[in-house]
């Protein structure tokens, strides 16, 4: 589950960020790796990955809103 929530929270920021690059002066968000697959783990264990995003623009990025399918 907690790998799903991961996945989703990098997939619901590279399309934010998509959405708004296309203007000369915005934001720009890179994530230099888009997916990561953790190896199976027993319930109840915490796991941690992180993920690197990368502001390519020539404003301030913010990320305001992280949905998880």
């Amino acid at each position: 589950m907690k790998r799903y929530f991961i996945f989703a929270l990098i997939c619901g920021l590279f399309v934010a960020a998509s959405v708004v690059s296309g203007a000369q002066k915005s934001p720009s968000a890179f994530l230099p790796i888009k997916k990561f697959e953790f190896a199976p783990v027993l319930d109840g264990v915490q796991i941690q990955h992180t993920f690197a995003i990368q502001n390519k623009g020539t404003l301030t990025l913010d990320i305001l809103k992280i949905r998880t399918d």
